[in-house]
């Protein structure tokens, strides 16, 4: 957990450790996501044209959602980390009094952020959402992004 300095702030995470977080985290999201279709539709796993064909893309878009709402969601109400903040030295606290996030503010957080892209291919707009997300944290003063306002929390070193 992040101790505070004398006057009672925090430093908050760079845009390049926050960036880092993601790639990693989504690179893991994805693989799960991919292996927990392998494991309950193996009938569709023998030719991509074939899965594709019988609703596959929305299949992996609903699997992908799921398993990023509950992976970000559970770490950062459990130890206010995923794999991807701990490689990259970061956490997410309660811009409140800086303790762990509760679940609800973990899920308005992933809500908010991370799990609309897995739907970001049905609406062009949630790419600029994504890239108005992320250059909030570089222009705003408390370098909170727009999920991190939602759960009002942030995103700090350790």
């Amino acid at each position: 957990m992040v101790e505070p300095d004398a006057e009672g702030s925090v430093e908050l995470a760079s845009f390049t450790s926050r960036l880092n977080a993601t790639i990693v985290d989504l690179l893991l999201q994805g693989c799960a996501a991919y292996l927990a279709l392998v494991v309950l539709e193996p009938a569709h796993r023998s030719t991509y044209v074939t899965w594709v064909n019988h609703g596959g893309k929305a299949t992996f878009g609903l699997t992908l959602a799921a398993v990023v709402v509950l992976y970000q969601g559970v770490c950062v109400a459990l130890w206010s980390k995923t794999l991807g903040n701990r490689l990259a030295g970061t956490e997410v606290l309660r811009s409140s009094d800086l303790g762990r996030p509760s679940l609800l503010q973990s899920l308005t957080r992933v809500v908010t952020g991370s799990a609309l892209g897995a739907l970001s291919g049905i609406s062009a707009l949630f790419g600029v959402y994504v890239i108005v997300d992320a250059l909030a944290s570089v222009v705003d003063p408390s370098g909170q992004t727009l999920h991190d306002r939602a759960a009002r929390t942030i995103t700090a070193r350790c």
